[in-house]
C-alpha cells in the first residue's frame, strides 16, 4: 500500500450472563476526538476520525479507553462483566497505484483485558434495557484498578468492610504526597468534603467484630457495622474510586469537578 489508512476498528462486546444480562439494547453512539463509537448487537465499531497508518497505531489510541468503560461500567454495575474483544479492522489505500484494490480487511482475535468473568452466587443476574454508557471524563489510571481490585475481592468475600474502606481512603491520602495533614490535602486536591472522610475512617477504624475489626487499642468497644454502615461504606468506596479516575484523566482540571458531600452518599 502507498497510503495505508485505517478507517476502522471492530471488537466484539462480550457479556459474562453470569453477572449481567441485556435485553435487546437500542444502539449507543458516542463521539470523542480521535473516534466515533456505535455500539449495536454487540458488535463495536470505532470510526478513527484521525489518521492511523497501522492498526497497531490506532489500536493504541482506542483500547485504553476501552479499559477505561470497561472499569467505569464495572463501578457502576457494582460487578465485572463485560470486555471488548478485537475482531477486525478495515484499511484503505489513500493513494492507491492503478488496478490496485483500495481496501484491506485485517482479522486478528485477540482478547482486550482480561476481565474476570466468574460467577459470584446462584442468584438470577440483573437485566439491563440499555447499554453502560461510557465515561467522558474518566482514566482506568494504576490507582484506580487497584482501588477496584480491593472492591472486587471485598463482594467476592475476601475482604471486610473496614479493610476496603480503610484502604481506599488511605490511597486517596497517601496519592496527594502531603506528609502531614494528608486527609486534609486529599480533601482539597479531590474535591471531596472531608465529613465524608472522617466518617470513613471512623466507621473503618471504630468499628467491627472480633472477625472483622481493623485495629484494637486500650479504649476500643467492638461495636459491629450496621447494614446501613455496611452500605455507606461500599457506596463510599465507589464514589472515591469513580472520583480518583475522574481527576487521573485530568488534573488541571480538577477544580471543575462538583464537589462530594454527605448528601450524595445514603443515609447513616
Amino acid at each position: 500500500m502507498n497510503d495505508p489508512h485505517v478507517e476502522w476498528l471492530n471488537y466484539e462486546f462480550r457479556v459474562d450472563t453470569s453477572q449481567v444480562q441485556f435485553d435487546n439494547p437500542p444502539p449507543l453512539e458516542s463521539d470523542y476526538d480521535a473516534f466515533r463509537l456505535h455500539l449495536e448487537a454487540d458488535t463495536l465499531t470505532v470510526e478513527l476520525k484521525q489518521h492511523f497508518a497501522t492498526v497497531e497505531s490506532a489500536r493504541q489510541v482506542v483500547e485504553p479507553f476501552l479499559k477505561d468503560w470497561m472499569i467505569y461500567s464495572a463501578i457502576e454495575m457494582d460487578r465485572d462483566a463485560i470486555e471488548f474483544c478485537f475482531n477486525e479492522a478495515n484499511i484503505i489505500d489513500r493513494s492507491p497505484s492503478p488496478q490496485v484494490a483500495d481496501h484491506i480487511a485485517c482479522q486478528i482475535g485477540i482478547m482486550l483485558g482480561p476481565i474476570s468473568m466468574q460467577a459470584t452466587g446462584i442468584c438470577l443476574p440483573p437485566t439491563r434495557q440499555v447499554y453502560p454508557q461510557p465515561p467522558t471524563r474518566f482514566k482506568a489510571s494504576l490507582d484506580v484498578g487497584t482501588m477496584w481490585q480491593r472492591y472486587q475481592n471485598h463482594i467476592e468475600g475476601k475482604e471486610s468492610y473496614q479493610s476496603l474502606g480503610y484502604f481506599c481512603l488511605s490511597l486517596m491520602q497517601w496519592s496527594t504526597g502531603a506528609d502531614k495533614g494528608a486527609r486534609g490535602e486529599a480533601s482539597r486536591v479531590y474535591k471531596i468534603d472531608r465529613e465524608v472522610l472522617d466518617k470513613l475512617g471512623e466507621l473503618t477504624s471504630e468499628r467491627g467484630t472480633p472477625l472483622d475489626a481493623r485495629k484494637l487499642e486500650s479504649r476500643s468497644i467492638l461495636v459491629p457495622l450496621s447494614d446501613s454502615e455496611k452500605q455507606w461504606i461500599r457506596a463510599t468506596v465507589k464514589v472515591l474510586i469513580r472520583r480518583k479516575g475522574e481527576y487521573d484523566f485530568e488534573p488541571s482540571s480538577a477544580s471543575a469537578l462538583e464537589e462530594v458531600t454527605m448528601d450524595g452518599l445514603p443515609s447513616l
